[in-house]
């Protein structure tokens, strides 16, 4: 009697194990695998076809970029890292642009009174969260940005105009390089010109494109060299309820998670984005746990897809996958 009870359990647990190799065999890599080595970067403005040092000018426009990604504007102190920090899965420490607040306000009203003319400073009015930059080169390839998803040939750019112009630093960034010849001479080695908004716009983007790529996280580690992958189950749930339909770059999803009282359809943001670090979950940056940010997700879906929400276990098998196969050492500081 215990040999036949232990023969049925054996049959069992070994037809479990087959079942569940068949369900992996199936999974989908695709969203998740990068090749920062083919990536091919995209920019408005044109390139000379060489500069004195034999570099290739993408390369060289990327290194500029990441040189400009860190420099300090003069009125606001800030800099681009300040809210997109390569340290911190690059939505910065914190998930709200430090800005001018109340203080530009009341100056730029003084200095309008004053001089009879408006400054060059704008106030920061950002309502939403920063978006992480890392696998920036896939908003190129689907032409979309932002939380609303604008639609653009050069979406990187198009953000880089926004965020100095609107949200953050005002012109003053770039009046500051336009008087400095050392940043007149790197333009003038990449397109025969003088430093201007364009360029620096075009620079962030190819940095941005180029440099923060997450392809050496473990689920691409296991993909190109067959590195061992803990946490599948949590991908095969993620596949399972659908989730990389809205996950995938270029989705426009209604705002289900959240009402928005300003935007109905929300960009829904990439999941290998270090996202543990994160400081903030949804456009909003409200402070819940990853956890409690992926159930409120299930909940959501599973309601439309008319299916039982997933369970305590396989909520942490997908909060153990995306903290650990998605996650690039490289780009955080946990």
């Amino acid at each position: 009697m215990k040999n036949t009870l232990f023969l049925v359990l054996l049959i069992f647990v070994i037809s479990c194990k087959q079942n569940q190799v068949q369900e992996f065999t199936a999974l989908d890599y695709t969203p998740y695998i990068h090749d920062a080595d083919s990536i091919d970067v995209k920019v408005s403005i044109d390139l000379l076809d060489s500069n004195r040092w034999g570099l290739d000018q993408k390369d060289l426009l990327a290194d500029f970029g990441q040189l400009l990604f860190h420099k300090r504007s003069g009125v606001r102190r800030a800099n681009c890292a300040d809210c997109h920090s390569k340290d911190n899965a690059g939505t910065g420490f914190t998930n709200r642009a430090k800005g001018g607040g109340e203080f530009l306000t009341v100056y730029n009203n003084l200095y309008r009174n004053l001089y009879g003319r408006e400054t060059l400073i704008e106030e920061d009015h950002k309502p939403f969260k920063n978006w992480s930059n890392l696998n920036a080169y896939k908003l190129h390839q689907a032409n979309r940005i932002l939380s609303k998803g604008v639609v653009d040939s050069f979406p990187l750019e198009f953000q880089v105009g926004v965020a100095l112009n609107e949200a953050h630093f005002g012109n003053d960034l770039v009046l500051e390089c336009q008087s400095d010849p050392f940043f007149n001479d790197m333009s003038r080695e990449l397109t025969g010109g003088p430093f201007n908004l364009d360029i620096m716009k075009a620079a962030i983007s190819a940095f941005q494109q180029k440099n923060l790529v997450t392809d050496q996280n473990r689920i691409n580690r296991s993909y190109k060299s067959g590195e061992q992958v803990e946490s599948l189950e949590g991908m095969l749930l993620i596949q399972q309820k659908g989730c990389m339909n809205c996950h995938n770059t270029a989705a426009i999803a209604p705002t289900r998670v959240l009402n928005n009282p300003i935007l109905d359809s929300i960009k829904a943001p990439r999941l290998d984005v270090n996202l543990k670090d994160h400081s903030g979950y949804f456009h909003t940056s409200e402070k819940i746990t990853l956890y409690k940010a992926i159930k409120r997700c299930d909940e959501i879906a599973s309601t439309e897809l008319g299916v039982e929400p997933y369970k305590y276990r396989d909520l942490l098998k997908i909060k153990t996958f995306i903290n650990k196969e998605l996650y690039d050492s490289r780009y955080g500081s946990k």
